[in-house]
């Protein structure tokens, strides 16, 4: 009697078929050995090697990644893990992305409701659009992009002191590009970034 097997051949000196959850792991068929954890069935011990999977898993690529949040985080120990496979975290719950440097699920930008990266935004959150690859305020809706906050405003003043008006658009976590295009009376723009008390009238 083989262990796991489910049919043998001839005068049983052999196994013909394993029953799953195993894989034939010999070349005479004298062992059936079991499939790696998350599989139904496979071929081998390999990576890519399933054949189905069990329930809370999915089947991609011949892997049996996990679709249960709670199963990941505490499979992986990696907190927010969404798909993962064993102890291998494959992507992140909505919100994070996975950091392969930090190994774990980091949080995105700011004005990103899903991203791929630090840099690569893929939905944004309002009042940010989405323009490749980054999220940037609507400046068609007069929002401008203020660093001190990571948020977008309508003031160019809370941006720019005694600014009245500006154009730019940038994505949160950027070094601002919205400048300043005009001052209010009494100050004049410098470097479009800042409004100056005019200097005083000589007579």
């Amino acid at each position: 009697m083989i262990p796991g097997c489910q049919s043998c051949g001839p005068n049983g000196l052999y196994c013909a078929t394993c029953a799953n959850p195993y894989y034939n792991s010999s070349l005479n068929g004298t062992t059936c050995s079991l499939c790696p954890l998350q599989c139904s069935n496979c071929t081998s011990p390999g990576t890519g090697s399933c054949g189905g999977c069990i329930t809370g898993y999915d089947l991609v690529g011949g892997n049996c990644v996990c679709t249960n949040c709670s199963i990941c985080a505490t499979n992986t120990s990696i907190a927010y893990c969404s798909t993962c496979s064993g102890t291998t975290c494959y992507s992140c719950s909505v919100g994070y992305y996975f950091n392969s440097t930090n190994n774990n699920c980091t949080t995105c930008p700011l004005a990103c409701s899903s991203c791929t990266s630090a840099t690569t935004c893929t939905t944004c959150n309002s009042p940010f659009i989405y323009i490749s690859p980054n999220c940037v305020c609507n400046n068609a809706l007069l929002y401008y992009y203020n660093p001190g906050t990571q948020s977008c405003t309508t003031s160019c003043g809370s941006i720019y002191v005694n600014c009245t008006s500006c154009t730019g658009q940038v994505a949160s976590g950027s070094v601002s590009s919205t400048e300043c295009t005009a001052c209010v009376n009494g100050t004049y723009l410098f470097n479009s970034t800042t409004c100056t008390p005019c200097p005083p009238t000589s007579f």
